[in-house]
């Protein structure tokens, strides 16, 4: 199969040539918005997950694709409704956690992010893994914008001493210190 040969245009030809045929085939349009993502045409998979989502609500992994690829074009608030969507489980996993509050924060809503963020493991030592990391820089980039230095260092400088090339964390901890 083309696709997963990575040949993305020949499969978008196929899976199209299907949907021509068969209208109905809602089921397809998940695998035609993951091409449409490979092939970097961002609104024509928004389109798709869409109509897909309409039909299939419950696909967690379709509607975790599509709020990425709405973070990844700007379209933030139509991400966190679709967040806010997910069962509890979801909304409490740290990846989303971070994804709300990246969004909130893009949506220069800090104490918005404030509050999703404290819903996360606030007290966990370790800055050991990657979506820690992305915690921890985004509680420090809220209490930045929220005026809260010391507390927005502390956070910064636990991500150094784990990781000291993590973003742009060296430089903001140069500017803050400095």
């Amino acid at each position: 199969m083309a696709y997963n040969r990575g040949d993305y245009k020949s499969a978008l030809d196929n899976f199209l040539k299907v949907i021509e045929i068969e209208p109905d085939a809602i089921s397809l349009y998940k695998e035609i918005g993951i091409i449409y993502i490979h092939l970097g045409e961002d609104e024509k998979a928004n389109e798709c997950f869409e109509k897909y989502l309409f039909k299939y609500p419950e696909d967690l992994e379709a509607k975790t694709r599509y709020i990425n690829l709405l973070i990844k074009v700007g379209q933030y608030q139509k991400a966190l409704e679709l967040m806010n969507s997910l069962p509890e489980e979801y909304k409490n996993s740290l990846h989303v956690i971070n994804a709300m509050a990246d969004c909130y924060i893009e949506l220069n809503k800090p104490d918005m992010a404030l509050a999703v963020l404290e819903k996360g493991p606030m007290r966990k030592r370790k800055t050991d893994t990657e979506e820690m990391k992305i915690f921890r820089y985004l509680l420090g980039t809220v209490y930045m914008k929220l005026g809260q230095k010391e507390k927005a260092l502390k956070q910064f400088q636990k991500i150094y001493v784990e990781d000291s090339n993590f973003l742009d964390v060296a430089e903001i901890l140069n500017e803050m210190e400095g």
